[in-house]
């Protein structure tokens, strides 16, 4: 895993202050350290290994013994300019010409990225040119702006390439991706392979209607929903989880309770599937959903149990109800259906 920073930084070892040239030194925690700061001021100055007489006397006014003892053991080199030269510095910790390489080997591939993405977003909006518009030596019409409806791209075998979606790969946007998704991805729903598939099925075929140019309905009227008000949690999420208790206890008979950990889901019950948002709508649906939820499901262990995260991964699913596993085999009859026949299969004797 590459790590990016946004300070530079200086590579030593872990147990460089047990190197012998440390060793030699009166002081190996003040000689380190010393050591270690110098390193730090070239690479953060990108000066090479190199720190500067100027630097060396006002940080270590007092300490100059400390940078004469680095010199005398070579951990320091005194150059002929009067500055200071660290031993290896190159290629452990990057040189200015090091950074200047890299930084412009970063500038060429982002520049590539973006030519890259500029080049799919203006491709993806015209018509390539298809096999069967050059049958009989005829010349393929020019390239043209495409509508909406014909972004699509074409194999060679002239049949449509799509990305399992319906999707010409390196399309930027499609009719389809437009039209708002029953569907309500959430943590209850995604972890079933299932439910997803059961829906996707349905998208993908009207995606792909979408995607051919023909007209549905359904599609064409369906309208782009605008998210739930930030504060309508907090007006109306009081009123949502008493309206979903009401439905469930309508049908059970039982008192129910639902915490306002489910004020989330209830929110995006309300967004994605209610006919009408505004909260006594909103909690005539729920009340009427609850129940009709909890007279398909009590008692058969529902995904989640009878709460909101149940309601919602039930409304996901299309309203499915539990499965059938066909009459339940009896073994053996209860004793009032026993008859004296019965007894005699057995082999046993029946007294009289």
């Amino acid at each position: 895993m590459r790590v990016r920073r946004a300070k530079p930084y200086v590579c030593v070892d872990c147990d460089y202050a047990d190197h012998f040239r440390f060793q030699k030194t009166q002081d190996v925690d003040a000689a380190a350290g010393t050591w270690l700061r110098c390193l730090a001021h070239s690479r953060a100055q990108e000066q090479d290994g190199i720190v500067t007489a100027e630097w060396v006397r006002r940080t270590f006014a007092r300490r100059l013994k400390r940078i004469h003892e680095l010199v005398s053991v070579g951990l320091l080199r005194k150059r002929d300019d009067g500055d200071y030269e660290i031993h290896a510095y190159a290629p452990r910790n990057q040189t200015h010409a090091m950074l200047e390489a890299e930084r412009a080997s970063t500038r060429e591939r982002v520049t590539a990225w973006r030519d890259l993405a500029s080049s799919k977003n203006v491709s993806a909006r015209v018509v390539p040119n298809r096999a069967e518009d050059a049958i009989g030596g005829a010349s393929p019409p020019p390239m043209s702006p495409a509508t909406d409806s014909e972004v699509t791209e074409t194999s060679p075998e002239g049949r449509e390439n799509t990305d399992g979606r319906g999707q010409a790969p390196g399309a930027a946007v499609t009719p389809y991706e437009r039209v708002t998704n029953a569907f309500v991805p959430t943590s209850t729903s995604t972890s079933t392979s299932s439910s997803f598939s059961l829906h996707e099925g349905s998208e993908i075929e009207r995606e792909g209607r979408v995607q051919r140019g023909e007209t549905d309905a359904r599609v064409n009227a369906a309208p782009e929903r605008a998210p739930l008000p930030a504060s309508e949690r907090g007006v109306s999420g009081t009123f949502w989880l008493n309206a979903f208790t009401e439905g469930v206890a309508a049908h059970t008979g039982r008192p129910c309770t639902a915490g306002r950990v489910y004020l989330g889901t209830l929110e995006r019950l309300v967004s994605h599937h209610a006919p009408k948002r505004d909260v006594a709508s909103a909690c005539a649906w729920i009340r009427e959903e609850a129940r009709a939820f909890a007279a398909q499901w009590e008692g058969k262990h529902p995904a989640k149990g009878l709460s909101p995260d149940g309601l919602e991964r039930w409304l996901n699913d299309g309203r499915h109800g539990p499965p059938e596993l066909g009459r339940a085999r009896i073994v053996q009859p209860s004793a009032e259906e026993w008859h004296e026949d019965d007894w005699s299969d057995l082999g046993a004797v029946v007294l009289r």
